[in-house]
């Protein structure tokens, strides 16, 4: 009720946050007045230097949640190095944030910079307070010029469930303990965020030891029907005038494909592309159209999954049935941001497709996520021992590259890593020490030592009988599968 106790401690609370935010709260949150729940949770603690994980659904508010309270406190300092890194899984969500926050960045007059593989050079790191970049670009950074870390203060992971449980999240706890022991004994503060953590304590425990966790905000409920096909779903779209659309699909190829089929459905309206294999003036393009555009239709791929701007969607359309009940949450997320339920159309050819979406939209729906055991990815022992090593300009204790990577195995374990990286010829070891090799410190001079992601993420399909190529597969692919193909 209006004027019950409970609107006027929220109403308190906001206040006392907005005196905590002199220099933040005009360019964040002046138009506006008001506060979301997850920022009215998460600034106090943020502001008290506090590791925070905010779980919270789509469109809740948690970016500014995190940037807002940050940029106070590079607001007051006084300084010229770099303060904040904000660390993101992809190209396309570091521009895309930039976008977001530069503006009230720069109307508070903080040097901000984005740096990847795309954008960005270490000069130009120079001067920055705030950068927003990728677990390998942060890799490079500390190899190359570490010392613009020195005055760090705070890390946010945004996205994290992204990277979490890959060889990327991995590498990502061992620079975090890497920058952990160049600034000591300053601490260093980490904020994750997620909309799709089954387990936020179990998550953050990888990245840091104390934390608050803030789940704030309830799950939006999904409003999903299940149609033939998907030129069904487009046409269903239009007779209840959903004017703009995101149709996922589970690959690049799928993508193209489910857009040449919707362009002539949906003339004179723009129907665009946005995938990884496409340049970034083209997926900005994309990006631009489905905010301008009054009506209009995205395909993509993952790549619109988490919080690029697009403009406010009304429906999503699940050409494929996602991965996961976490990406089908992330997918069906971007409709409807505005009101209560999202809505999705989600196509199922066939009886065995119903079966498997209904179950999911009620696992989603019953806010059941899927937990999957953590494994460690040794490939990273490989890659940050050869990273540490080119930092240390070759050499470096045995016991030290120990105690980084312990998150991942256990000593024993490394030394017989390092055993085999000296059969091949990449490091040596002698009384208690590691050193790199030329061949080795040539490959970090060369800028390849930062990462393990692969040059291509196709895999070859090979009939085990005849030792025939097939075809070819991409994306997340489970160990047991089933391909289609004609012959003859």
């Amino acid at each position: 009720m209006p004027g019950s106790s409970c609107d006027n401690t929220r109403f308190e609370r906001v206040q006392r946050i907005r005196e905590r935010l002199p220099h933040a709260w005009g360019s964040f949150f002046g138009r506006f007045g008001r506060l979301l729940p997850v920022q009215i949770d998460a600034i106090p603690p943020i502001l008290d230097g506090r590791n925070v994980v905010l779980s919270t659904p789509t469109a809740s508010g948690k970016t500014e949640a995190v940037v807002a309270p940050l940029a106070e406190y590079v607001g007051r300092q006084v300084g010229s190095g770099l303060a904040i890194l904000y660390i993101v899984p992809t190209r396309a969500l570091a521009n895309d944030l930039v976008d977001r926050v530069g503006g009230p960045l720069s109307e508070m007059g903080i040097p901000f910079a984005i740096k990847h593989g795309e954008s960005g050079t270490m000069s130009q790191m120079r001067g920055m307070r705030w950068v927003v970049t990728t677990p390998e670009s942060l890799d490079s950074m500390l190899c190359r010029t570490g010392a613009l870390l020195d005055d760090l203060r705070a890390i946010v992971i945004d996205e994290v469930h992204l990277i979490d449980g890959t060889y990327r999240g991995d590498q990502l706890m061992v620079l975090l303990e890497r920058l952990r022991a160049r600034i000591a004994p300053r601490p260093l503060a980490v904020h994750l965020l997620s909309a799709t953590l089954p387990d936020p304590a179990a998550v953050a425990g990888r990245y840091v030891k104390d934390f608050t966790v803030i789940n704030a905000g309830l799950s939006r409920n999904i409003e999903f029907e299940l149609v033939p096909s998907i030129c069904d779903a487009v046409a269903l779209a239009k007779r209840r005038a959903h004017r703009k659309n995101l149709v996922f699909c589970n690959s690049r190829a799928r993508v193209e494909e489910v857009a040449n089929v919707l362009t002539p459905l949906w003339k004179p309206y723009p129907v665009v592309c946005h995938h990884g294999s496409l340049s970034r003036p083209v997926r900005k393009e994309a990006e631009e159209v489905m905010r301008e555009s009054p009506v209009a239709i995205a395909v993509a791929t993952s790549t619109l999954e988490v919080g690029i701007d697009i403009g406010d969607i009304d429906l999503v359309i699940l050409a494929d049935a996602p991965w996961s009940v976490s990406s089908l949450v992330q997918r069906s997320g971007r409709a409807n941001r505005r009101g209560g339920s999202a809505r999705c159309f989600a196509v199922a050819e066939d009886d065995a497709t119903v079966r498997v979406l209904e179950r999911m939209f009620e696992e989603a729906n019953g806010g059941c996520l899927e937990e999957e055991a953590y494994q460690a990815d040794l490939s990273v022992v490989i890659q940050q021992t050869f990273s540490r090593l080119f930092e240390s300009r070759g050499e470096m204790a045995a016991s030290e590259m120990s105690r980084l990577i312990a998150p991942l195995c256990s000593h024993e374990g490394a030394m017989r890593i390092w055993a085999h990286l000296e059969v091949k010829e990449w490091i040596r070891r002698s009384h208690g020490r590691l050193s790199a090799t030329t061949k080795m410190m040539d490959l970090g001079a060369m800028g390849k030592v930062h990462s393990n992601i692969p040059d291509s993420t196709d895999l070859r399909v090979v009939d085990i009988e005849s030792g025939r190529q097939v075809g070819r597969v991409s994306g997340r692919v489970d160990p047991v599968f089933v391909v289609d193909w004609l012959t003859g």
